[in-house]
């Protein structure tokens, strides 16, 4: 079972990689080293080691678990939107989750480029890696473009996913003696 943390720290790593790879050579001026923002996730902790372990290639700022009202151009942000979890056998249960995946940049252009990019290297793929186990990508779907509220371009994307969690069981009784008892049926003869 992968944490949400596990699952949003390997989509900006794969989300990352993509975009280097597929702007390496023409990367946009704007896309200069900047600062890489850190977000209070879902638990309330700083998500600093991401960033410190993960240093951005494109020169992207990252917001981890929420989607900022106000957001610089050249941002991207993923959080969590949805999780469901139902039976999948007797010990297993399926973890369905959706994340949003928004991109805001400093015009329309290229804020299409790049979730163009996104979409179609997501549709290349069918699972995941997160750490030991991996994740099964689902369907990644796009909105329509829009401006925040301080005017920067952005683009939301729907990216579902799933993931198997075993259920706790709880640890049956040993058996720590067996005895067998011998009995014949004797006929009785005259």
């Amino acid at each position: 079972m992968t944490t949400i943390k596990e699952d949003i720290t390997a989509l900006r790593h794969f989300i990352e990689d993509t975009i280097a790879d597929g702007f390496a050579s023409d990367m946009p001026n704007s896309w200069a080293e900047v600062e890489d923002l850190t977000a209070t996730g879902l638990d309330g902790q700083a998500w600093d080691s991401i960033e410190q372990d993960y240093p951005s290639k494109t020169g992207l700022k990252y917001v981890l678990g929420y989607v900022p009202e106000e957001p610089a151009p050249n941002t991207l942000a993923i959080r969590l939107a949805t999780q469901r979890r139902s039976s999948l056998t007797s010990t297993h249960l399926l973890v369905e989750r959706t994340y949003q995946i928004a991109y805001f940049g400093d015009t329309n252009i290229d804020v299409l480029d790049v979730m163009n990019l996104i979409d179609t290297e997501l549709a290349q793929q069918t699972k995941l890696k997160v750490g030991p186990e991996h994740i099964t990508l689902g369907s990644f779907s796009l909105s329509q473009g829009f401006k925040a509220q301080n005017g920067t371009d952005g683009m939301l994307g729907i990216l579902e996913i799933e993931t198997h969690e075993q259920r706790r069981m709880t640890e049956p009784t040993k058996i720590m003696d067996v005895k067998a008892n011998v009995t014949t049926n004797e006929q009785e003869t005259e």
